[in-house]
């Protein structure tokens, strides 16, 4: 995904959910809990954009012979994370 075309509205939506979910006490946490915020079925992506970015971390559950990314489990805002969410 090319970064000038992210959604810096949704990358906000998103880490925002995240630390919202995590205080909830919302354990383990996956895409399916967010897959609310983008009306276009691309939330995976951006959780791939920020695991790759360092700013949360999960574990990515894969498919098919040629590992396609399927979904994330188990996700968490890093420092870095936290830090951009503030601000």
């Amino acid at each position: 995904m090319e970064v000038s075309r992210l959604d810096h509205e949704l990358i906000h939506a998103i880490l925002q959910e995240i630390d919202t979910c995590l205080h909830a006490g919302i354990l383990p946490l996956d895409d399916a809990y967010l897959k609310h915020l983008s009306e276009k079925g691309e939330v995976l992506e951006y959780l791939l954009f920020l695991r790759d970015e360092r700013l949360i971390g999960g574990a990515l559950v894969t498919r098919g012979i040629d590992n396609t990314p399927y979904r994330m489990t188990n996700i968490s805002l890093t420092y870095l994370g936290r830090k951009a969410l503030h601000l």
